[in-house]
């Protein structure tokens, strides 16, 4: 016994040196276990874009997307000038409580000129929700856009050189929002649109 107390004593910094950190991570783990059995799952998918890719040649119309006052998103083009080199964001509605996600529509117009050089056209298959821009959803889950260093040490301790990474939170759970065709080492410019609230649902 003595001789262990005697080992403790002269080594006792360098073995709380090596298992503090191996204590810390297995508690990390065990919260987020539990986090993703105990927060209950989304209610409300997710609508978000990302920006356009940069194209080969030069287009004189440029693109953004937006949620009017009524809850709908729309495209709103408008005459580039200069031309300019970026294509049209891409949208997409993201199934938060499966994972699943479909690319929505983003419509052109076919003559801008004829329309003044400025147009707004709503984005199909939402028509059944209306978005609330709110961060929070009313279910508590929130967007979330943060720089993630690399594994468990880089989410506790907030080192390392990470990549942006774009997801929704509640209470210790996470589910990371896709980003399709991405550069996996790029940082993706990715702009949350809002929650999809089924029409005639108060918040």
């Amino acid at each position: 016994m003595e001789q262990h107390i005697a080992f403790l004593k002269r080594h006792g910094f360098v073995i709380a040196g090596v298992a503090l950190p191996v204590v810390v991570l297995v508690a990390f783990a065990l919260a987020r276990m539990a986090a993703r059995y105990t927060v209950a799952d989304p209610l409300y998918d997710v609508v978000y874009s990302i920006g356009g890719e940069y194209s080969a040649t030069q287009s004189d119309r440029v693109c953004d997307l937006g949620v009017g006052g009524d809850g709908r998103l729309r495209a709103r083009w408008s005459a580039a000038e200069p031309a300019q080199y970026p294509e049209p964001p891409r949208a997409f509605r993201l199934h938060a409580s499966s994972g699943a996600w479909d690319e929505l529509d983003v419509p052109a117009p076919e003559d801008l000129a004829a329309a003044g050089g400025h147009v707004e056209l709503e984005v199909e298959g939402l028509g059944d929700v209306r978005l609330d821009t709110s961060v929070r959803a009313p279910d508590g889950w929130e967007f979330d856009s943060s720089y993630s260093g690399g594994g468990p040490f880089g989410e506790i301790f907030g080192g390392g050189s990470g990549r942006l990474r774009n997801s929704i939170r509640r209470n210790g759970r996470s589910i990371e929002v896709p980003h399709p065709g991405a550069d996996p080492y790029g940082y993706p410019a990715v702009t949350f649109l809002g929650w999809a609230i089924p029409a005639g649902e108060s918040r």
